[in-house]
């Protein structure tokens, strides 16, 4: 989000952090970077997720070490109505699937376009797939997706197969 805000694009989160101090330290971060943090709900008794990114420079590889946060956004309560209002994007990384779905489907009876990063399976990713206009994922997930895909190719179409992405 920080560097589509830097290409002077509004950007806006929804997510779910702890009232924690990581939890204060993203919000004050992205709000510094102009990311508007005002969606984001804080939940007390719960750490903030947090992800440390190792990169070996020798392989051109990187390794993310995630802690997820134990409670994902409640579609019914942490969704507000008008969360689409002069939203012209919607992105989902595929976490807090259940919600993602139900911003998903505003976003479609809304005429607004979704996008989805996907790299490993997540309860619910197949009711989120189909309503997804556009699809990023690693090299790994469409053989997951579809095992016995003979190539990436292949796997990518079974993904585009299953709903609207271009």
């Amino acid at each position: 989000l920080t560097a589509i805000r830097r290409l002077g694009m509004p950007c806006s989160l929804l997510t779910k952090l702890g009232a924690d101090a990581n939890g204060a330290m993203i919000k004050r971060e992205l709000e510094a970077e102009g990311v508007d943090a005002s969606l984001c709900v804080t939940q007390a008794g719960l750490d903030s997720p947090f992800t440390y990114i190792l990169v070996d420079q020798q392989t051109a590889t990187r390794t993310c070490i995630h802690t997820p946060i134990r409670e994902e956004l409640d579609p019914a309560a942490d969704v507000p109505a008008g969360v689409l209002d002069g939203v012209s994007l919607v992105h989902s990384d595929s976490r807090s699937t259940l919600a993602a779905i139900a911003v998903a489907r505003m976003a479609n009876e809304a005429g607004v376009a979704v996008s989805l990063d996907i790299e490993k399976d997540r309860p619910h990713v197949a009711e989120l797939l189909p309503l997804a206009d556009y699809v990023f994922t690693n090299s790994r997930y469409p053989s997951i997706f579809r095992p016995g895909c003979e190539t990436l190719l292949h796997g990518m179409a079974a993904l585009l197969e299953h709903g609207r992405a271009r």
